[in-house]
């Protein structure tokens, strides 16, 4: 009984993991930031909006971006 809970918690642990996709964004200034999660595009705004590694949300112009690419 103690070895499924053992393994139900680390599998639990390896799905939270996986879902989670980090990125990298580089800026054409070649600032690098990196994203918790995966950056997403808002039409409406023309901006691509972020979480950082801190928990912070955030912004940027997509004129801005050199390239967005998973860590």
């Amino acid at each position: 009984m103690r070895l499924k809970s053992i393994a139900a918690v680390v599998f639990l642990a390896g799905v939270l993991v996986g879902c989670s996709s980090p990125q990298r964004i580089t800026l054409k200034d070649n600032t690098v930031i990196e994203a918790r999660d995966e950056v997403k595009y808002n039409k409406r705004t023309g901006f691509y909006e972020y979480e950082d590694i801190r928990g912070k949300k955030n912004q940027i112009n997509s004129d801005s971006i050199l390239m967005i690419e998973e860590m």
